[in-house]
């Protein structure tokens, strides 16, 4: 039995993985469930195939969940996936969580287009995480108005896990959740407030600049990670807007620069700045970051000098 799923949203991969077992337990019996994910730092394609390999004492079927991390990819080599994959029997089933697709012309990807159970997992769109808030609002019994659901579904966007988490949280009030109480108790997330940063800047907003700057430092977020973050994130939308301008539309831009298709929409309909004004800002922190690490300057005040000068 061999079960391969693409995707990266946890909470929707761990709900296909639960569906998967709980299917297999009920048509095959009881089993050794074993997981491993590229991301531990112990992990190794030696441990794997023990666990797969080795016969157990209580005679127990084993079910082997991999999940194969794109960056850390150089844990595996194909010839030791396909290997696992062939293993995959009635004592021994093997899922395969992949959270990107391998190439078409690849051995791996011709060898689970042939023999596996193939399951993928799309990101989930704007309006698909809209109305998931308000299914999971319904469910627990809770009062939210439109306004706080919309702000609930921009602050967690679509990871389903720390959503389901806040519901937690705001559940405790005991009352009807308005939008001051989403903009108190739920944090935007790290990715977000990159984002406004590098838009304030770009767009000269003073006072925006410094309010997420604070937030940021409120996180522990240390100046010198956040000239990396913040370029990082200025390449993004400068790559975006040279997609834009070469008539990419905003699906394909998502293919293109490997996000989703909900950040590419975003992307494209917020473009902020032109090609000079972003470039420049990046040759700026390349020349801050290059003076903190020679110790030429204090880290905070070399990215609120940066900050100040921006706005001028």
């Amino acid at each position: 039995m061999l079960d391969v799923i693409f995707g990266k949203n946890d909470y929707l991969i761990q709900q296909k993985i639960d569906k998967i077992l709980k299917d297999q337990l009920q048509n095959y019996g009881e089993a050794e469930v074993l997981r491993f994910d590229m991301l531990d730092r112990e992990f190794t394609m030696d441990a794997v195939f023990e666990a797969a390999f080795t016969v157990s004492l209580f005679g127990d079927k084993k079910r082997i969940i991999l999940t194969i991390r794109e960056k850390e990819a150089k844990k595996a080599s194909e010839e030791q996936l396909l290997e696992l994959m062939g293993a995959s029997s009635f004592e021994i089933s093997v899922v395969l969580v992949f959270d990107k697709k391998p190439l078409a012309k690849t051995k791996l990807k011709k060898q689970i287009d042939k023999t596996a159970n193939v399951h993928t997992i799309s990101e989930l769109t704007e309006n698909e995480t809209v109305n998931y808030v308000n299914q999971e609002v319904k469910r627990r019994g809770l009062s939210m108005n439109e306004r706080a659901v919309n702000l609930f579904a921009s602050r967690v966007g679509i990871d389903l896990l720390r959503m389901q988490q806040e519901f937690d949280k705001l559940e405790v009030l005991g009352r009807a959740i308005t939008e001051v109480d989403v903009e108190l108790l739920v944090a935007r997330s790290l990715d977000d407030n990159i984002f406004a940063l590098s838009d304030a800047l770009v767009k000269k907003k003073m006072n925006e600049t410094f309010t997420v700057y604070h937030d940021l430092l409120a996180l522990k977020m240390d100046p010198l990670a956040l000239i990396g973050m913040v370029a990082a994130s200025l390449r993004r939308t400068f790559q975006v807007s040279a997609l834009v301008e070469a008539h990419y539309q905003a699906n394909d831009i998502a293919r293109k620069l490997d996000i989703s298709e909900k950040q590419a929409h975003f992307l494209v309909r917020y473009q902020a700045g032109n090609a000079t004004t972003i470039l420049s800002l990046l040759n700026r922190l390349g020349q801050i970051d290059q003076d903190v690490k020679l110790g030429k300057i204090d880290r905070f005040v070399a990215f609120e000098l940066f900050m100040i000068e921006v706005m001028r």
